[in-house]
């Protein structure tokens, strides 16, 4: 929900019966639902969204960290990006000073290097009885890496990209 602001039907607090579409916007507020009946994040042609989360286990665990992005390149550059992490600062974080680096840049090893050290002074990992700050960092900085989208000049990145799940 931090990538793009979106409508969820939901189900009304005072009945089972589904309500109206209510918003969600940061900063808003709670919102009092009893359910979420569906999320629907409609998806412009030609962006690719990336999700990973890394834990202990694939369900019912809580993160070490985990990543969602947006973006879209254009002739190898860099034409939107969208991040946010989670589990490396007190909230998820949407990490708008990484994505400025890449926005409008040709994507290639010397951006990333670039697009690394920004995230690394955005986050603020902590240590904890589920992992040390210095291994959230690392997969942090690995997962930006892992997951840029593709079309870019260096295709290697297609190989780490196999199994995330695609949102269409």
């Amino acid at each position: 929900m931090l990538l793009r602001m979106s409508s969820l039907p939901t189900i009304s607090t005072s009945t089972a019966k589904p309500s109206s579409h209510a918003t969600v916007r940061a900063g808003s507020g709670v919102m009092e639902v009893r359910g979420i009946e569906r999320v629907r994040i409609p998806l412009p042609h030609g962006r690719q969204v990336r999700f990973r989360k890394v834990g202990t286990r694939a369900a019912q665990a809580i993160s070490k960290v985990c990543l969602a992005a947006v973006g879209q390149v254009k002739d190898g550059t860099v034409d939107l990006v969208r991040i946010a992490l989670g589990s490396v600062a007190p909230v998820p974080l949407r990490c708008r000073k990484t994505e400025d680096t890449l926005t409008g840049a040709l994507l290639d090893e010397s951006i990333i290097e670039q697009a690394k050290a920004a995230l690394s002074k955005e986050i603020v990992p902590i240590d904890d009885i589920r992992s040390t700050k210095d291994y959230r960092l690392r997969v942090s900085l690995n997962l930006l890496e892992a997951h840029r989208p593709s079309g870019s000049v260096d295709h290697h990145a297609s190989d780490a990209l196999a199994g995330v799940h695609q949102l269409e």
